[in-house]
């Protein structure tokens, strides 16, 4: 029988990658370490492995908490869509510039998606 709450497609398949990532993840949580910039590149490794439904699921739960806008601030030429720091850091109530620093002391760059490729 089928989890109703599950909502991952049978044939999405979770790779070595994410799990390694996940894993990772963990153990520099265990050890304090969730917010240094490793952690960070760790979630984002794990994103970038995740199914679909995995990546949907952490959108969908950061817009319930207030993280993110349900809608995105454009998407690019490919339907993918894109935020902007300064709307992500009026969401969360800091100025742009804390968002800014908060991003560098993470070690998140900024994304090199080109202005006239969003819509």
């Amino acid at each position: 029988m089928t989890d109703p709450k599950n909502k991952r497609n049978a044939t999405e398949q979770i790779t070595p990658e994410f799990l390694a990532a996940g894993r990772l993840y963990s153990q520099l949580h265990d050890a304090g370490l969730e917010k240094s910039p490793e952690a960070a590149e760790a979630l984002q490794h794990m994103y970038d492995a995740a199914p679909e439904s995995f990546r949907q699921e952490m959108h969908d739960m950061a817009v319930q908490m207030g993280l993110m806008p349900s809608v995105p601030d454009g998407y690019t030429d490919d339907g993918e869509p894109v935020y902007s720091l300064e709307g992500l850091a009026n969401r969360l109530g800091l100025s742009p510039e804390e968002a800014q620093r908060a991003a560098e002391e993470l070690g998140i760059k900024p994304g090199t998606t080109k202005v006239n490729k969003v819509h």
